[in-house]
């Protein structure tokens, strides 16, 4: 026994102009609709409930091809989830009280085309940029670099300690030109060392030197807090720059500006009933960066700035 309807003069096939009708209660109902199911490679319910009715009509099919689809062994096994890993502690320079970049975490990220002029048929290279995150604030420094080398990278980190300050512990994964530059920072302190015969001035540089820490190869949740920022600059940058080579000038103005946005940006859900959230410029210059100037009222009358009541 098929369905009749008004779409005799279609251009369907009888089949689906005459579905057969199956009882609810049958069966058989639920063998057609697995076979649906396997016949169409494990498709989901929609996918499943539209092939059974090409042919069959039954009331309530759909919750047949739900119950068919969450009931199949091998579609549960793919859609099972693992089971989640419990998070560790957070380590000391997260939860404890220090000055800004007394803590670093540095990545790199890139590369990012740049031209070399601005004519019309500008050479077209590359550039990479230097990310310096404070562990404890989670304030960031952009530094923008030419290349990948270690010269490279010192110059950009000496840049970072004349503005930031040295930093205490240096945080970075195991890529080779951050090895080379622990390297070549160690054997500066060595020199340096050896070469004075103030004693006071060799403890100095003994005391200076910076605690160069490598996170365990594969290990990417051990810095996960400078890839967030890496993702957000990178989300900025596209929003910016779309698919344009800008000149390194450019390149280190436009970093710079997601510097002082995202150092502006809230720490926290602040809700709508703070008007001046903490955010890292405030640990770094007492006002976000994008917080627009107030003038000096010292010289107002003090009765001009009271309330009226």
């Amino acid at each position: 026994m098929g369905v009749g309807g008004r779409i005799e003069r279609s251009n369907l096939n009888y089949n689906a102009k005459h579905p057969v009708i199956i009882p609810k209660s049958s069966p058989i109902a639920e063998l057609l609709v697995r076979h649906s199911h396997l016949t169409n490679l494990h498709t989901g319910v929609d996918a499943t409930f539209t092939n059974f009715r090409q042919q069959y009509w039954t009331l309530g099919a759909r919750n047949i091809a739900r119950k068919t689809v969450f009931q199949c062994k091998r579609c549960f096994l793919q859609r099972k989830s693992t089971s989640s890993q419990i998070m560790g502690q957070l380590p000391v320079p997260r939860v404890q009280a220090s000055s800004c970049f007394q803590h670093t975490g540095l990545d790199y990220a890139g590369p990012i085309l740049i031209k070399g002029s601005t004519g019309r048929t500008p050479m077209i290279g590359k550039a990479w940029f230097a990310i310096f995150v404070c562990l404890t604030t989670k304030a960031l420094h952009i530094e923008a670099v030419t290349d990948l080398t270690t010269k490279a990278f010192i110059a950009a980190f000496q840049r970072f300690i004349a503005r930031r300050s040295k930093p205490t512990n240096l945080y970075s994964d195991n890529g080779t030109t951050f090895h080379g530059s622990k390297r070549v920072l160690d054997e500066m302190r060595l020199l340096a060392m050896e070469q004075s015969k103030d004693e006071n001035l060799a403890n100095f540089f003994a005391n200076e030197g910076i605690l160069w820490h490598f996170i365990p190869p594969s290990a990417p949740h051990f810095r996960g807090i400078w890839e967030a920022g890496v993702q957000s600059i990178k989300l900025h940058m596209k929003r910016i720059m779309g698919s344009s080579a800008l000149t390194f000038e450019e390149l280190s103005t436009v970093l710079i500006q997601i510097e002082a946005l995202l150092n502006s940006r809230p720490l926290c859900s602040a809700g709508g009933s703070t008007l001046d959230p903490l955010t890292p410029a405030h640990i770094l210059t007492g006002a976000p960066y994008t917080a627009l100037p107030e003038p000096s009222r010292l010289d107002v009358p003090i009765n001009r700035l009271e309330r009226c009541t």
